[in-house]
């Protein structure tokens, strides 16, 4: 187990977790840093312009301007306990996804402006499960335009029968469940 870090006003801001600071601390560390020359370094590169810089900082701020745009147009209900991790796994990987399906309130979040239009430029399709028969089309035509060279090296690399969908993992959890449920009694 990792010893604590001495968070200092250096490294804490509010933009940044200690779950983050402390990752990137181990990495320096394993690549032969010692624990101070690690923590420099971590200090040097969260306050850089390169981490400054980073989409997920704007398009985490968006969303959450969004989320309190909704609360002070009076929307009733508050937003779901998981929606920091919604935001958070959507400002990370957003710039490198050439499509995502998200949950109803998180795509409606994204087709808003000014998301929608700031957005725009990353090019990234967002589905959710009311525009569910337009995710199916999308991967049906992925699957038309990957042509035979293409499938073939999934073949290479996944085996001949990647096209199978693995179902046995729920036969297998609802033997579990069975087992587990036998031990309690």
């Amino acid at each position: 187990m990792r010893g604590e870090l001495p968070f200092t006003e250096d490294v804490w801001n509010p933009r940044l977790e200690a779950g983050v600071v402390s990752a990137l601390v181990h990495v320096a560390e394993e690549a032969g840093h010692s624990r101070d020359a690690a923590l420099d370094a971590v200090v040097q590169f969260l306050f850089s312009d390169a981490a400054f810089d980073a989409p997920a900082n704007d398009i985490s701020a968006l969303l959450m301007a969004a989320v309190a745009r909704k609360a002070a147009n009076g929307q009733k209900r508050p937003p779901s306990a998981g929606m920091w991790n919604d935001i958070t796994a959507i400002a990370t990987f957003l710039p490198y996804c050439d499509a995502m399906f998200l949950d109803n309130e998180c795509a409606g979040l994204l087709r808003e402006e000014p998301l929608r239009s700031k957005l725009a430029p990353f090019g990234t399709r967002i589905f959710s499960s009311k525009t569910g028969d337009q995710f199916l089309a999308y991967l049906a035509g992925l699957e038309q335009e990957a042509g035979a060279e293409h499938l073939a090296l999934v073949d290479q690399v996944y085996g001949d029968g990647w096209t199978v969908p693995y179902r046995e993992v729920l036969v297998h959890k609802r033997e579990r469940d069975a087992r587990e449920a036998q031990r309690s009694k």
